[in-house]
């Protein structure tokens, strides 16, 4: 083997060694979903497809939004309807809760930097 031979190896094998260390660290941002009923946990779902997800107490029917950058409660047949109206979670540590249909989705995942939990002034 000539040295410029053992060259483009040494190039090739690193090039490949650092896409696959991009295409590993690409999915630490991504985000699961901790689905909750009545206190246990009923699923984890990791945030890589666009899916509705039912789910049935002896309480009601919720109607999930699972989107790669967030979650949603799209419906749930509770009086008041309040986990609807939150809206689209989208980071780390929030949370959606329907307490009469006793359904709770925990966001979890990386922060990234400069990502701010609260301010206090």
């Amino acid at each position: 083997m000539k040295k410029l031979d053992m060259l483009i190896y040494l190039i090739l094998l690193s090039a490949a060694a650092a896409l696959l260390v991009l295409w590993n660290s690409a999915d630490t941002d991504a985000l699961t979903a901790h689905i909750y009923v009545e206190g246990e946990l009923f699923e984890s779902v990791y945030l890589q497809d666009s899916q509705e997800m039912s789910i049935l107490t002896a309480q009601g029917h919720n109607v999930l939004g699972l989107e790669p950058d967030g979650v949603r409660m799209i419906s749930a047949d509770c009086r008041s309807g309040d986990c609807v109206h939150m809206g689209k979670i989208t980071r780390p540590g929030q949370l959606i809760a329907c307490l009469p249909n006793r359904v709770i989705v925990h966001l979890e995942g990386n922060i990234e930097e400069g990502d701010f939990d609260a301010v206090a002034g």
